[in-house]
């Protein structure tokens, strides 16, 4: 793993990026919400895979509580748990998953310094790539361990960072 080496993060709970756009969900992370009761919770409109979480209300995510807690805390998507950090890119070779802050993110939880929850990033940075690499594998009719899922993998992660920076 890499992490920016210039920030420190703790969760505020403000709800802010829960707010901003509602998460993405694999298959397998629909399933483990559904597990806990849920349903009708993706979006109708979306039809990729992964498949975006429609919605509330207020337009933030569908599982956001009035008092910023997610209603879906133990099964939460792992881009849930990277937020506000992104992968910006992931080396197959050597297997080293890059993991920075977005140019405009404006968290209120993100300062100065070093003191990260690496262990939590870490295992969520993982599992995000896991999940893109299964999506790809399914998609391609490949398996996981194929060099063709493994670049295009790769270059699906580029290109998510690339449509963020514009």
């Amino acid at each position: 793993m890499s992490f920016p080496d210039y920030v420190a993060f703790k969760c505020k709970g403000c709800g802010r990026c829960c707010r901003e756009q509602p998460a993405d969900v694999t298959t397998t992370e629909e399933k483990r919400i559904q597990d806990l009761g849920f349903t009708d919770f993706l979006d109708p409109d979306d039809s990729t895979e992964p498949r975006l979480i429609r919605k509330g209300k207020d337009g933030g995510c569908f599982f956001l509580a009035k008092n910023s807690d997610c209603l879906a805390q133990k099964a939460k998507p792992a881009i849930c748990l990277l937020v506000p950090f992104v992968v910006t890119d992931w080396d197959y070779e050597k297997n080293l998953i890059e993991v920075d802050l977005p140019a405009d993110c404006n968290c209120p939880g993100v300062s100065e310094g070093n003191d990260l929850p690496l262990e939590t990033l870490g295992k969520a940075a993982q599992l995000l790539v896991h999940n893109l690499l299964e999506t790809t594998a399914k998609e391609e009719g490949l398996l996981i361990t194929e060099t063709t899922v493994l670049s295009k993998t790769r270059l699906r992660i580029l290109h998510l960072e690339m449509a963020d920076e514009a």
